[in-house]
């Protein structure tokens, strides 16, 4: 396992990290002023959360995380309903009787 890290002066290597950071400092570390490390760890935590959970992404068309896994989940759950109804309402196909020539075993 080897550790590799981005060329100096090259942060589109790692773009998502670099946006990420670059939001991070924007709106938490430079709007923020920790008095102590137990509160910037409840600072930096409650920013986390509204990040993770109640703000819009554009990357999910601007819906928030739990909005966008309830329209995956709901669609999913849609699809694999209309999947089943399909299988209830196929039958197989009947196989076809083997070639006289392959009865014997013998393949020319």
């Amino acid at each position: 396992m080897t550790l590799e890290h981005i060329q100096p002066g090259r942060p589109t290597q790692n773009g998502h990290v670099e946006s990420f950071h670059g939001k991070f400092r924007d709106e938490c570390l430079n709007v923020s002023w920790f008095r102590n490390l137990f509160d910037a760890r409840r600072k930096i935590g409650e920013w986390r959360n509204e990040y993770n959970e109640s703000r819009p992404h554009s990357s999910l068309r601007y819906a928030t995380p739990s909005q966008f896994a309830a329209l995956a989940n709901s669609a999913s759950a849609a699809v694999n309903t209309l999947l089943m109804r399909g299988k209830e309402l196929q039958t197989p196909a009947p196989c076809p009787a083997p070639h006289p020539r392959f009865q014997t075993g013998w393949i020319y």
